[in-house]
């Protein structure tokens, strides 16, 4: 329905948990999808049960976090025809190496940023 109202492309950001990604996978790109993109963080508030208040702390992306994201990354790869780029995980040079090894078109970071800022995050 997207597809059908606009004339860029459309990446779809998925998460993790659906029961069988490589089928999602290929369910939206005969939807119309162009790119995926792995994964969504979701925003996981917390509650502090002394105070009865809802936590709204952010846990940023870690680079041991690109596993998950690397092995959907490699199976998708040559089976869906559609854009890969890779979202989880991203601190440096070292991580969009390992996500374009395996099969990724980009690789996206906004922990690294938030962490280093943009005159910093070169030297990571």
């Amino acid at each position: 329905m997207v597809k059908s109202t606009v004339s860029i492309p459309v990446a779809i950001k998925l998460n993790p948990y659906f029961s069988s990604i490589g089928h999602m996978a290929l369910k939206l790109q005969r939807g119309g999808a162009d790119g995926l993109v792995l994964f969504n963080r979701f925003y996981q508030p917390d509650f502090d049960i002394n105070e009865l208040k809802i936590v709204h702390d952010m846990n940023y992306s870690e680079s041991n976090e690109i596993r998950l994201p690397l092995l959907w990354l490699a199976m998708l790869y040559g089976r869906v025809p559609v854009s890969l780029a890779a979202t989880t995980g991203v601190q440096g040079a070292t991580e969009v190496i390992k996500y374009l090894l395996a099969g990724a078109d980009v690789a996206m970071t906004a922990s690294a940023l938030y962490k280093y800022g943009i005159s910093d995050l070169h030297h990571q």
